[in-house]
């Protein structure tokens, strides 16, 4: 009687699992995981949260001090750089690098979903970075280019608290 049971109850427990066949490795595996992420950030709306989650998943160095740039240049999400045309950053429309970006709005690079414009963040540091910078480093980093023309823009960057960025209500 009890193995009864436990067939009615294992089955169709078994019949929801998905099968994985025997020849995919693990590395198989993890790049089908990877691009599943990938089109779930693609199909999402923004969030504070995704966009956190979205810069630790591609590898985007420093996400903290680059979510503190995100909250800068779009003002806490309220700009409309941000809300008509999901650049979160403030970038530039790039003119020697490769990029996403599909035109310039009120002086701003423009994109068609917010994580184009965190996947073209990306691209900005690998065309950028010829390695890993600690969070000094970065901040020092950003000071040599031209990208923030506030004078005391990397201070003002660390004086932004992110301990209440998840219950930001972006509309």
């Amino acid at each position: 009687m009890k193995l009864i049971l436990c067939l009615i109850l294992l089955i169709p427990l078994s019949l929801k699992a998905p099968i994985i066949p025997e020849s995919y490795t693990n590395q198989a595996i993890q790049s089908f995981l990877y691009q599943k992420k990938m089109n779930d950030f693609r199909n999402s709306s923004f969030t504070p949260t995704l966009l956190y989650e979205a810069l630790i998943h591609l590898g985007v160095q420093n996400p903290e001090i680059v979510c503190r740039q995100a909250v800068l240049e779009t003002g806490w999400f309220k700009s409309s750089s941000f809300k008509d045309y999901h650049n979160p950053f403030g970038m530039k429309e790039p003119k020697y690098r490769e990029t996403l970006c599909r035109g310039t709005e009120l002086g701003h690079g423009s994109f068609d979903h917010w994580f184009e414009a965190v996947e073209d963040y990306k691209m900005w540091q690998d065309y950028w970075l010829d390695t890993i910078y600690m969070p000094e480093q970065y901040y020092h980093f950003l000071d040599t280019l031209p990208y923030a023309k506030a004078k005391k823009y990397t201070k003002t960057l660390r004086r932004i608290d992110l301990d209440n960025l998840i219950d930001i209500p972006v509309s």
